[in-house]
C-alpha cells in the first residue's frame, strides 16, 4: 500500500513538471534576438499587446522596417528568405516568414517606397454598380462599406439604402464623427446654434439610435479623437471639453483649472486656450499608422521612424483607415491602400470634383 502511495506521488510530481514546462514553452512573451542573414543584420521581435512580430534588416547602407502580424511561436530567427531587386536607384526587399512573402519595402538610403508606389501601379478598377450618382468599384477584392451624406441623412452605397434622421435640410455636414470601424456620430442639425442630441448610426446593421445629452453644444465644435471608449469634443463656443461615451450615452465636462487634454500617444493635460484657438487631432502610435504631408501619403509601422511612401498620387485628403487600410480622396475618387493588396480605386462621382467635404464615409467590412 505505501509502495502504491510513493508511485502515485512520483506520478503527479512528473505530471505536473511536465505540465509547467508545458506551459512555459507555450507562454506568449516579449522577445528580441539579433541575428545575421545574409548580408544583413537582423533585429527580430515580438509585441504581445499587438500580436506582431517586428524586423529591422539592415546593412551598411540600408536600414528597413517589417511588421508580420501572426499568432506566437516558440521560434526564433524566422526569416528563410530575403528577396533582393535594384529598381533605379532604389534597393528593395522582402522577408520569407512562415512561407509566406511580406510586401517589398524600397530606398535609397534615405526615402522610402512600397514596391506599388516606386513602380507605380495602380490595380486595375472594375466597376461594380452605381447608385446616387456615384460608381463602386472592386467591391470583390477590397472589402468595404461606403456612405455619403445626402443632406437629410445618410445613404448606404452597398445596399442601395437610404437612412434619414433629420427633418430640414443639411447641406453642409459640419460635425461628424467615425467611430471604431462601426459607428457614424451626427449632431442633431434640425436644432440651430447649439444641439443637446446626437445621431447614431450602426454600420453593422444601418440601425439608428439616439443620445440625450445634458448639455447645449455649440455647432463650432470639432472633434479630437477617442481613447479608451471616450470620444473627445471641444466646444469653442462655450469654452468646455467633453467626453462622450455611446455605449454607458454619457457625457461629461472634462476641462477645468484651465487644462484640457489631449492624447499625444498617451493621454496628458494641455492649456485649454489652445484647443480653443487651434483644432487639434489626437496623435496614436497604432500598429500601422498614417500621414498625409504635401499630399503626399506615408505610412509607418509602430515605433518605426521609416516612413513609408505607398502611393505616387497626389491626395487630397485621408477619409479613414482601420489597421493595414487606408481611405483617401484624390479629385473626384476615393481609393483604398492595403498593405498586401496595393492601390485600388473604390468609389467615383463627378460631383465630388465640386463639393465632397464631410460627405464620404468608408468602412472596413
Amino acid at each position: 500500500m505505501k509502495y502504491n502511495y510513493k508511485l502515485y506521488l512520483f506520478i503527479l510530481i512528473i505530471i505536473l513538471i511536465l505540465l509547467i514546462i508545458n506551459l512555459n514553452i507555450h507562454k506568449v512573451i516579449n522577445y528580441e534576438t539579433n541575428y545575421d542573414y545574409n548580408n544583413y543584420q537582423v533585429k527580430e521581435s515580438y509585441n504581445k499587446n499587438y500580436n506582431y512580430y517586428y524586423f529591422n534588416i539592415s546593412s551598411d547602407k540600408y536600414n528597413y522596417d517589417f511588421v508580420i502580424e501572426h499568432n506566437y511561436t516558440n521560434k526564433r530567427k524566422l526569416i528563410s528568405d530575403i528577396s533582393e531587386e535594384d529598381i533605379n536607384d532604389y534597393h528593395c526587399i522582402k522577408l520569407n516568414i512562415y512561407n509566406e512573402w511580406s510586401n517589398e519595402i524600397c530606398t535609397n538610403g534615405s526615402d522610402y517606397y512600397t514596391d506599388y508606389a516606386l513602380k507605380n501601379i495602380t490595380n486595375d478598377s472594375n466597376e461594380s454598380f452605381s447608385y446616387a450618382n456615384v460608381s463602386l468599384y472592386n467591391s470583390d477584392k477590397i472589402k468595404y462599406k461606403a456612405y455619403i451624406w445626402n443632406n437629410y441623412g445618410i445613404t448606404d452605397l452597398n445596399n442601395q439604402k437610404e437612412i434619414k434622421f433629420i427633418n430640414t435640410e443639411s447641406y453642409n455636414n459640419t460635425l461628424y464623427y467615425q467611430y471604431n470601424n462601426r459607428y457614424l456620430i451626427f449632431p442633431d442639425y434640425d436644432q440651430t446654434k447649439t444641439f443637446n442630441k446626437l445621431y447614431i448610426i450602426d454600420t453593422n446593421n444601418d440601425s439608428i439610435d439616439t443620445m440625450n445629452l445634458k448639455y447645449d453644444i455649440s455647432f463650432n465644435s470639432y472633434f479630437l479623437g477617442d481613447i479608451d471608449s471616450k470620444i473627445y469634443l471641444v466646444d469653442i463656443d462655450n469654452e468646455k471639453e467633453y467626453t462622450i461615451d455611446i455605449n454607458k450615452k454619457n457625457i461629461t465636462k472634462i476641462n477645468k483649472n484651465e487644462l484640457g487634454k489631449i492624447y499625444e500617444k498617451e493621454l496628458k493635460d494641455i492649456q485649454f486656450s489652445k484647443l480653443i484657438h487651434n483644432k487639434y487631432e489626437f496623435t496614436y502610435n497604432n500598429l500601422y499608422n498614417y500621414e498625409l504631408d504635401n499630399n503626399n501619403l506615408y505610412m509607418y509601422y509602430h515605433n518605426s521612424d521609416n516612413k513609408i511612401k505607398i502611393s505616387n498620387n497626389k491626395i487630397d485628403n485621408i477619409l479613414s483607415y482601420y489597421k493595414d487600410t487606408v481611405y483617401y480622396q484624390i479629385s473626384d475618387s476615393i481609393y483604398a491602400y492595403n498593405i498586401n493588396n496595393g492601390e485600388y480605386k473604390i468609389l467615383s462621382s463627378f460631383e465630388w470634383n465640386f463639393s465632397s467635404n464631410n460627405k464620404i464615409f468608408i468602412f472596413n467590412k
